[in-house]
């Protein structure tokens, strides 16, 4: 298996699952490869019935239900545990990011990095509302000042390694939006060589305000990863 997709889903709007299907029928259509698709649905309390047909829509594809709501890190990981692909790349439900910058991400690791990241451009925060804007240029501060990464830019939506790389990702214990911090720490920690990827946004895509109501949980998970 060349590589494998895996995305998280909570919660799904109706129009969800027509995106995922377009998005991954474009990806095969420019890939010319085995490629499978693992969607993981972290507890959803909405109807998730036009994501099931999914599954049954590409042989490839298949939908992992983990319940009860644990988060984002959490599904990934439940994702990662049965990818079968040579490269596995992770991104968000809505694939945000272009074909092009998902096919990039793949392409790079033809190298001998052993991880992609992919890294949000000047472009990319003309697009976005404000708040987002202003939370991500805070985290990337914090990251500059507080912690030794391969980026300070650590959560854009779309990343991939090599398997021998997922022994790493299943020891993370962060279950919300910064397990990518903590995986990056380990990376580092390993010296582990990894590759910088600029992505672009596809056309369309809208992103949603972040809840500062969230925001507490999650700083206390990046004092808990300083700190650890």
């Amino acid at each position: 298996m060349y590589c494998s997709i895996i995305i998280p889903i909570y919660n799904p709007t109706p129009q969800i699952a027509s995106i995922i299907s377009e998005r991954f029928t474009a990806l095969l259509d420019r890939v010319n490869d085995d490629i499978e698709l693992i969607m993981i649905d972290d507890g959803s309390q909405t109807d998730i019935t036009s994501i099931k047909k999914i599954a049954s829509q590409f042989p490839s594809a298949r939908l992992i239900l983990q319940k009860p709501n644990k988060g984002k890190g959490a599904a990934l990981r439940n994702g990662m545990a049965v990818a079968n692909g040579d490269i596995v790349l992770y991104t968000d439900t809505d694939f945000p990011y272009t074909i092009d910058s998902m096919i990039a991400i793949i392409d790079a690791l033809k190298s001998n990095a052993k991880m992609a990241i992919g890294i949000r451009p000047k472009s990319y925060f003309s697009k976005i509302p404000l708040k987002r804007k202003l939370i991500s240029n805070i985290l990337k501060i914090m990251n500059s000042i507080c912690m030794s990464l391969p980026t300070k830019d650590t959560q854009a939506g779309l990343k991939a390694i090599k398997k021998e790389l997922l022994p790493i990702f299943l020891s993370t214990k962060t279950n919300g939006f910064l397990f990518d911090l903590e995986f990056l720490q380990k990376i580092k920690k390993q010296n582990i060589p990894s590759v910088l990827v600029e992505i672009e946004l596809r056309e369309g895509i809208q992103l949603s305000e972040v809840k500062l109501g969230s925001l507490w949980n999650e700083l206390k998970t990046y004092i808990g990863l300083i700190n650890g």
